[in-house]
């Protein structure tokens, strides 16, 4: 009998091993396909999961390889996410590595797409631009970023049917060509751009928003269809406030205006004699940068409702007659009954809107929010009669006199946000009076690290002197142990975490 080498007989063991676990791996695929209580599920089922899962992971520079793990679990999950293009059309933050791929497996579906001159090594830039520049039909978002001398604009030429969006921002600004896309782009609704837009062009006949940075022309025919309008400070530049008024006039069905203004925006005082009436105008956000004179602008403006406000200007300013402007356009502007949040900023200025509290059911009672070192915050509150305010948010800052103020005793609740929770800042200097009578909760927000010892006791000795228990909201941590015992012999005591305090 021959006897085997040591060596020979290890090799014929590891086959029989290999063999065994191919065997067992085959039995596990079969017994996953078969048993899995998602096997019955139509593609489309599979396809729509998918797509949930693929615009929900945010949190990778590349967030394109986090759902993609789902495609490890089985073969069953594998096949129906790559037998799905419209999986594979998201290139806007892409690794490059994984561009030809992902080309590959989007087959003919519109893609969104982020072309850079910069971050991306030449073959696979050029690669994208071969592509698209023989395919723009597979377009439909673009976001293009050149900085270099050679432009990818300009070789766009063909028809781009399935164009929705497009952002354009360019190191040096440069006349969008009038054949841009052959002139054919009758989806495109949204333009972002840093260049020049021509004064008459068919691609942007259907044009709803636009973010702009470039020279405006007033009495451009598309104007006449945008229902957003946002203007930066390359639009604003040397741009006067009658130009500007102008410009709206050409925009009727306008319903949301941002516009930033320059340090060359021209301030000079508007002559007109009748204001421009916008009908459907209801959000209105105007950073006055260095020149918060272009207040004025609302001297000048009427709409027949207003949903939103809000305006910003410099740090420390304290021209109380320009904030006279915004507030009076607000008095007379708003027609409804469901104003829930009034947000007044010497940083960032002054907004009014609805607001929903994340943390609990929606607020149907105006809100008065203060988040500024303003000395003085009864000044704005005089401003707007409109406002009873339930709610008082702030930011708490020694700066801060007082909060105690006048014609505010409807408010239920104080929201802390952050600073420094010194409750000398509601004291009346009435000894008889006790300020918010109608308070019915104070909350302690998550920018806030904690009630020192101190403050603890502030808070227990303000809210001892209430007729009513108040209910305390806090994060976890955020008091000691002894201090919230003493807490809760003057108020309800409620801990939440971190992140869901306002």
């Amino acid at each position: 009998m021959n006897m085997k080498q040591p060596h020979e007989l290890a090799h014929l063991y590891d086959a029989q091993i290999d063999a065994h676990f191919a065997q067992i791996r085959i039995l596990r695929e079969r017994r996953n396909a078969d048993c899995s209580q998602t096997r019955r599920l139509p593609q489309e089922i599979f396809s729509r999961i998918f797509s949930i899962l693929r615009t929900s992971c945010y949190r990778s520079r590349y967030p394109h390889l986090e759902w993609k793990a789902v495609t490890h679990v089985c073969r069953t999950w594998r096949n129906s996410a790559l037998n799905e293009p419209t999986l594979w059309t998201d290139f806007i933050k892409v690794h490059p590595n994984w561009v030809r791929e992902i080309f590959a497996r989007s087959k003919a579906a519109p893609l969104r797409l982020c072309y850079r001159d910069y971050g991306y090594p030449p073959d696979v830039l050029n690669f994208i631009v071969e592509a698209l520049v023989r395919s723009p039909e597979r377009i439909k978002e673009l976001r293009v970023f050149e900085y270099g001398e050679h432009s990818f604009i300009s070789r766009l030429v063909k028809p781009a049917p399935f164009l929705e969006s497009l952002v354009v921002e360019l190191g040096t600004p440069v006349d969008l060509p009038l054949d841009f896309l052959a002139g054919v782009a009758p989806r495109l609704r949204s333009i972002k751009c840093t260049g020049n837009l021509p004064l008459e062009a068919s691609w942007l006949a259907s044009l709803r928003s636009l973010d702009y940075s470039g020279v405006l022309h007033i009495k451009a025919s598309w104007l006449s269809k945008l229902t957003s309008l946002r203007l930066e400070r390359g639009a604003t530049c040397s741009m006067s406030i009658d130009t500007l008024l102008s410009a709206l006039e050409n925009t009727p069905l306008l319903q949301c205006l941002h516009l930033v203004a320059s340090s060359g925006t021209d301030d000079a005082p508007c002559h007109r004699s009748t204001p421009v009436h916008l009908r459907h105008l209801d959000d209105i956000t105007f950073d006055l940068g260095c020149k918060p004179s272009i207040a004025k602008l609302f001297m000048h403006l009427r709409v027949d409702n207003i949903e939103k406000l809000r305006t910003s200007w410099p740090y420390q300013f304290g021209d109380i007659s320009m904030i006279e402007h915004v507030c009076h356009f607000f008095n007379t502007c708003y027609r409804g009954d469901r104003l829930q949040y009034v947000a007044f900023d010497s940083q960032l200025g002054l907004e009014m809107h609805r607001c929903i509290d994340l943390t609990g059911p929606t607020v149907h009672t105006p809100s008065l929010v203060f988040q500024s070192s303003w000395s003085d915050p009864s000044i704005i509150v005089n401003l707007l009669p409109q406002c009873v305010p339930r709610v008082l948010s702030t930011s708490l800052y020694p700066e801060v006199k007082s909060l105690v103020l006048t014609g505010c005793d409807t408010i239920e609740e104080l929201r802390i946000s952050s600073g420094y929770p010194h409750c000398y800042h509601f004291e009346s200097n009435d000894a008889s009076s006790r300020p918010y009578p109608s308070l019915q909760r104070l909350r302690i927000g998550r920018a806030v690290d904690g009630l020192d010892r101190e403050e603890a006791s502030q808070l227990i000795s303000w809210l001892s002197r209430r007729n009513s228990k108040v209910e305390v909201v806090i994060r976890e941590r955020g008091i000691s142990r002894e201090a919230a015992e003493s807490l809760r012999a003057v108020a309800l005591l409620r801990f939440e975490a971190a992140a869901a305090l306002l």
